[in-house]
């Protein structure tokens, strides 16, 4: 769904059934009120992300905003078609609701999680439970295996890129989600990705580091 023009669109939000229903609230102006307003999240010049209530499900989200003359909008379309692609296929992978533009911005709509899991490394280094650490290799050899069953390489593995989803209320606990999927390939029967280095180096293999092709391997953590 593409809205030509933005102004009209606020009007046209003024107007909406959904906005008189629930007086007083302020609405953003996204696919016709359909989201309550929220606090930003993450704010660079040509990125923001909101976190905002679904007026139809109740189920906080993220609303990833993206301002199209600083984009490859194909190269951003073909990550948000891997993420469609896998969002039900991966259990501990980012949860795609929704995807809509205007004429200046992109949008896509994920599922909403607590934190990130370099945050949680830096301000809880004394509940780094071995229990706890156990259950995140588990949860990402659990995505491995299913982005090797779709010929898909993530190539940015690092703590920031992966989010959180608390399970209790001492957040001692949580689930942990696999997000950003910029620099993903997919890759054929051969199975070899070329020795390019993308993403953080300070996670990047030493083979890719070293120049070399690298053929894909997944190793089974014994984590049962």
């Amino acid at each position: 769904m593409v809205y030509q023009d933005e102004e009209k669109l606020n009007n046209l939000i003024n107007t909406n059934e959904m906005t008189k229903n629930i007086a007083g609230k302020k609405l953003c102006f996204l696919k016709e009120g359909k989201y309550l307003k929220g606090e930003i999240i993450y704010d660079e010049e040509f990125c923001k992300i909101y976190k905002r209530k679904d007026l139809d499900t109740d189920e906080i989200v993220s609303i990833k905003q993206m301002n199209k003359e600083c984009l490859n909008i194909n190269k951003y379309k073909a990550e948000v078609n891997i993420i469609k692609k896998i969002s039900e296929k991966i259990k501990y992978s980012c949860k795609f609701k929704d995807y809509f533009e205007t004429e200046k911005y992109i949008y896509t709509i994920l599922t909403y999680y607590d934190d990130n899991l370099e945050h949680y490394f830096l301000n809880n280094k004394n509940k780094l439970f071995p229990n706890l650490i156990k259950k995140i290799f588990k949860q990402l050899n659990l995505v491995f295996r299913e982005l090797l069953n779709n010929h898909l390489a993530h190539r940015n593995i690092m703590p920031s890129n992966k989010l959180i989803k608390y399970s209790n209320e001492k957040r001692t606990s949580f689930d942990s989600i696999l997000i950003d999927y910029e620099i993903c390939e997919e890759y054929g029967e051969d199975k070899v990705i070329h020795g390019c280095i993308f993403g953080n180096i300070n996670y990047t293999a030493s083979e890719i580091l070293k120049g070399m092709n690298v053929r894909i391997t997944v190793i089974y953590f014994a984590l049962e």
